[in-house]
């Protein structure tokens, strides 16, 4: 993108570069949407794996969780392209089109940044919480004398 002048200002772009820049940005955000939400579902599946057998009430908030993640950023890709008619329209100006209003766009991004931030921090918070048990467990101590994680030598035990 940055050899067709997505880089720049522009006000150094001609304007073939400048449509061609705007078109790539537009075409780049589904993506990276997309990343998003397989980012935040792979880690609830993971989590999913490490629990194994566990109450049921946290399999099936995980999966809630993946399936608002998906819907939320699958809407958001759909949305992206179908706020204009064309969606040539997004990237370019003046082209005549039936777009919706920009505050419905801006809105539904609110919510979903919303969503991803609230489900992020809780899938984060029990995958660390997760992890920090999983270590925990893997370097329990049988003897009290010897409740380091191998850090220190054998002759400071004593």
């Amino acid at each position: 993108m940055a050899s067709m002048g997505g880089a720049r200002h522009v006000w150094y772009l001609s304007e073939a570069q400048l449509l061609e820049a705007m078109k790539m940005s537009w075409l780049s955000q589904p993506p990276a949407i997309l990343l998003f939400a397989t980012t935040k579902s792979s880690i609830a599946i993971l989590t999913l794996r490490l629990i194994g057998k566990t109450t049921f009430w946290r399999k099936i908030i995980l999966c809630v969780v993946i399936a608002v993640v998906s819907v939320s950023n699958v809407l958001g890709i759909v949305f992206t392209f179908a706020q204009c008619t064309p969606a040539r329209a997004l990237w370019t100006p003046g082209l005549p089109a039936s777009c919706w209003d920009p505050t419905v766009q801006e809105h539904f991004n609110y919510f979903l940044g919303g969503t991803s931030l609230v489900l992020k921090s809780w899938t984060y918070s029990r995958s660390t919480f997760l992890t920090d048990s999983l270590i925990t467990w893997a370097f329990s101590c049988q003897h009290l004398d010897r409740c380091t994680a191998g850090a220190a030598p054998d002759h400071l035990h004593s």
